[in-house]
Formats: C-alpha cells, sequence, structure tokens
C-alpha cells in the first residue's frame, strides 16, 4: 500500500489503515516541495522511523504498534537519549 499525503497531515498509519495494531510497514510518500518524490516510513504519535521502531521494539520485546508500545518505545529512546546527552 502507497500512501500520498501532505507530510503535515501524517500523523498516525492506523487512523490510515485501521487493521490492526501492527500497521507499521505502509510506506508513505511525502507531498512536500522540499522532498519531491521522497518516501518517509515515519509513523504514529511519535512519528518513529522504521529503524528507530525495529531498534526499540527489539530491545523492549514490543509485540505490536499499539499506543502503549509507542509510549514505552517513545519514554526508552528519550531516557537513553537524555543519558547519552547528559551523562546521567
Amino acid at each position: 500500500m502507497v500512501i500520498t499525503r501532505p507530510c503535515s497531515q501524517v500523523t498516525d498509519l492506523r487512523a490510515i489503515s485501521p487493521t490492526s495494531a501492527n500497521t507499521r510497514t505502509a510506506p508513505i510518500r511525502l507531498s512536500v516541495a522540499q522532498t519531491p518524490g521522497k518516501w518517509s516510513s515515519a509513523a504514529g504519535k511519535y512519528q518513529f522511523i522504521k529503524g528507530t521502531w525495529d531498534d526499540e521494539q527489539k530491545r523492549l520485546g514490543l509485540k505490536d504498534f499499539s499506543p502503549e508500545s509507542q509510549d514505552r518505545a517513545a519514554w526508552d529512546l528519550a531516557q537513553r537519549t537524555y543519558k547519552e546527552k547528559n551523562g546521567r
């Protein structure tokens, strides 16, 4: 499935394709003047890109792309990033 939407309108793939909590895999074609023909895998409440989500999913053992899983992944990523940047 390919979805073409202006970048500012794409916030959650489940809102576009509500088949399950695992709709993370649909690519999105961006309609942005600065990025013609470019693709983004950003999805969900926190706009995770595929690589970041895959890392968090594996790290935390997440089974789906539910709002709860996204919250857990975002919090983990924020904590680790803060610690890396500030040493605490």
